[in-house]
């Protein structure tokens, strides 16, 4: 006796199409997925981690006393015009540590996460050999050279692209504050004096607490990390390859930024982007920005009432304006391999010609990852439906 079909079963075809297994990997456009925020302070940090660990020879040079002296000196630099825009040698010196934690990363894995926060983008310049770039260059020429009308231009693109902590006032802990509003009540000039204390009070920004290495140590999460070749390895993973170049011409120089999005439809169910920027010519410095939403609802009942300044200064969150924090950008140098969850939304950042009288062009493979918990159909499932 033959054995029973097994029927395929997929959101919208045998399933809802709104399925939702209760271990998704969670993703922007199905789920509320949003941050407790971090402040200005965190965010110069991220920035500065970020920058020190895309020069060259990083993980040996933040080892080296002499040249952290001087990276010391450019970035403590402070004078009155830059208000509180600085590190701060407590926020320099935690910055070093964790760089030195991620030097380690870095030397034993060939890749380092940096913006950590409740998500984090994983980056590295080592991931995918030179040999197997040249491979790819070669491999995908036939399907870049094909007639100018039956290219895939990407819509807008001018024919240049083709798809292929909680507010705190400083307040004196002397309690002679306490003394002076007593002595104001009782003289009649409390009005007076709240005036005064609204107007002259100073927003106290703390410091870092002392890093915690996890290198040897417990690690911050209980939760067990995720490997995709044995956890999935029986199931197989479904992932979405996209081919797409940005050719810049004498005429066309500079390649404005993208719209501020997060990868795929809700149908795709996509949990994660890599992106490997694997041909380049001719091409000026170019990044990838990246920011997240956070809970407006918890926001704004951090401060007192009606004291949002303060939230501008601590956050970097204007009222009434949109519940969304820049976490900075990461350079799309060629050979890099960028890789991050769908919660955080990002832009191409604008670049133009190294050399403006030459032509030039940057040429990218981006691959999307469908959430293991919930395959869709595709070409396993459904024939290609068209002769040609």
């Amino acid at each position: 006796m033959a054995p029973p079909e097994v029927r395929i079963a997929r959101p919208g075809f045998g399933l809802p199409i709104n399925h939702d297994p209760s271990h998704a990997f969670p993703h922007a456009i199905g789920d509320y997925v949003v941050s407790g925020g971090i402040t200005l302070r965190e965010r110069r940090m991220l920035d500065f981690i970020t920058q020190i660990s895309d020069k060259p020879d990083w993980d040996r040079k933040v080892l080296d006393q002499e040249i952290v002296a001087k990276w010391k000196s450019e970035a403590c630099r402070f004078d009155e015009s830059c208000q509180d825009d600085f590190l701060s040698e407590p926020m320099f010196e935690y910055c070093i540590a964790e760089l030195r934690e991620k030097a380690l990363v870095h030397q034993e894995k060939g890749f380092i996460t940096v913006m950590d926060c409740e998500a984090a983008v994983a980056k590295s310049d080592s991931a995918v050999a030179e040999s197997l770039r040249h491979s790819l260059m070669q491999a995908v020429r036939p399907l870049e050279d094909v007639p100018d009308r039956l290219k895939d231009w990407h819509p807008g693109s001018n024919q240049m692209g083709v798809k292929w902590a909680r507010p705190e006032v400083d307040d004196d802990p002397s309690g002679a504050e306490e003394n002076d509003k007593d002595w104001a009540d009782m003289h009649g000039f409390w009005d007076q004096y709240n005036d005064w204390w609204e107007q002259h009070r100073v927003l106290k920004q703390p410091e870092p607490l002392e890093f915690k290495y996890f290198s040897g140590g417990p690690k911050a999460s209980e939760k067990q990390a995720i490997d995709l070749r044995s956890d999935y390895k029986e199931s197989g993973l479904q992932i979405i390859f996209k081919l797409a170049n940005i050719h810049l011409t004498p005429e066309n120089p500079e390649y404005n930024s993208s719209n501020w999005h997060v990868e795929g439809a809700l149908n795709e169910h996509i949990c994660a982007t890599a992106i490997y920027y694997y041909d380049s010519e001719n091409i000026g410095p170019s990044h990838l920005a990246f920011r997240q939403s956070i809970d407006s609802e918890d926001m704004i009942m951090r401060p007192e009432q009606n004291e949002y300044s303060s939230t501008c200064a601590y956050f970097g969150i204007e009222n009434e304006e949109a519940a969304i924090q820049n976490l900075g950008k990461v350079s799309t140098h060629q050979g890099r391999l960028l890789a991050f969850p769908n919660i955080m939304q990002h832009q191409v950042q604008p670049f133009r010609l190294a050399d403006p009288t030459k032509p030039g062009h940057r040429k990218i493979l981006t691959m999307f990852l469908v959430d293991p918990h919930i395959p869709i159909l595709s070409t396993a499932n459904v024939p290609p439906q068209r002769k040609d």
